[in-house]
């Protein structure tokens, strides 16, 4: 089994989609228990923990004409691998750190399934994965005890979050999906065989 890293943040679609397809490789492979690292890339670090107007950011950052596109083309690329991206009924651009703490506090048995359930709160129901609240109801939905999801809201976890997060431009990765296999670098959301072949190689 190679090892596997994922550089991802929970508000990318591109990220749910390249996720899901690595998931489908491995399942084809027979390997779909393989361990993960997933590894924390913040695409806003300034997002104040309440949260802000998705639309609102993406229109001040890319333009409100280009947003609309840019949205459009995620959930186009998402129904051609089944991924439902239900951007109609997102509104909040949550701070993702809590999200990334409790997923590296979580049994590593249990990260890929908090990880989907996390993309499902996010692009399929609308929820704000900001929250502790939303998130601890994640969290138990997804096997994981109470006390340590409660214990990966603690401060310290989520500045641990941003020194991995902040070591990311040392590896020269400037955006995300961005993953690494047995060292061999692939990025953006890959389709299933182009993980199934560096799996493989």
């Amino acid at each position: 089994m190679k090892t596997i890293q994922v550089w991802h943040d929970f508000t990318c679609p591109w990220c749910a989609i390249g996720l899901h397809n690595l998931h489908t490789a491995l399942t084809q492979l027979g390997q779909a228990n393989g361990t993960v690292s997933f590894e924390p890339y913040l695409l806003s670090a300034d997002t104040p923990a309440e949260g802000r107007d998705l639309r609102a950011h993406l229109g001040a950052k890319y333009g409100s004409v280009q947003v609309e596109g840019m949205i459009n083309r995620a959930v186009e690329a998402g129904k051609a691998y089944g991924v439902a991206l239900h951007f109609d009924i997102i509104r909040i651009s949550p701070q993702t750190i809590p999200a990334h703490a409790l997923v590296a506090a979580a049994p590593a048995e249990l990260r890929w399934g908090l990880v989907e359930q996390l993309h499902a709160a996010y692009f399929q129901r609308g929820e704000n994965i900001g929250d502790q609240t939303v998130l601890a109801s994640i969290a138990t939905a997804s096997g994981i005890d109470a006390a340590l999801a409660a214990a990966a809201f603690d401060p310290a976890q989520g500045a641990a979050v941003r020194q991995r997060a902040a070591t990311i431009s040392m590896l020269g990765i400037q955006g995300v999906p961005h993953f690494k296999i047995g060292g061999r670098p692939l990025h953006g959301a890959q389709p299933p065989e182009a993980f199934v072949a560096a799996l493989t190689a």
